[in-house]
């Protein structure tokens, strides 16, 4: 009976100590899975990429179009520049950021007068750099004709873009 107490006693002690262990190892898991996150959520820099875009209405199949664009993020400071005809012009829209772990939705709405536009740019990071990027614009500007882009329309594109630089 002796030995029957002292081999419990010995389970009792070494379960607690393989429980104490789990414990360890699932608090490490979790620090070590909170740092890696931390890591790939880093969307702060600078980011480049050509987004080959189309208009979603069907009323201009025939013109595709394509934008090299960049994407300076500084905490929750954007801004987004596009690159033409040899220079890169700074859009003058007031974008916001909102973040979620390797996901985030940077986004502008403006407007003047009869004129209404909504760019979305929807990124998750595929490593420290690379992001892939789904692009949209919705422009509404009922004075225009509707014969034009720039009327009324829906615009979409993808892309993966490169980290250019790193903030620090």
């Amino acid at each position: 009976m002796k030995k029957f107490s002292v081999l419990i006693i010995i389970y009792f002690l070494s379960a607690a100590g393989w429980a104490q262990t789990q414990a360890e190892k699932q608090e490490q898991f979790e620090e070590a899975r909170k740092e890696t996150l931390d890591y790939y959520s880093q969307f702060d820099g600078i980011w480049e990429g050509t987004l080959s875009s189309h208009e979603l209405d069907g009323r201009f199949p025939e013109d595709p179009f394509q934008y090299k664009i960049l994407l300076k993020i500084n905490g929750e400071k954007v801004a987004v520049s596009h690159y033409h005809e040899g220079n890169w012009y700074k859009s003058g829209y007031n974008y916001n950021i909102t973040r979620h772990g390797t996901n985030a939705v940077i986004f502008a709405h403006e407007s003047e007068t009869a004129w209404v536009e909504t760019f979305n740019f929807t990124v998750t990071l595929d490593s420290i750099d690379e992001l892939r990027v789904l692009w949209n614009r919705a422009v509404s500007n009922y004075m225009a004709q509707e014969k034009t882009q720039e009327a009324r329309g829906y615009f979409q594109g993808s892309a993966v873009f490169s980290r250019y630089e790193h903030n620090k």
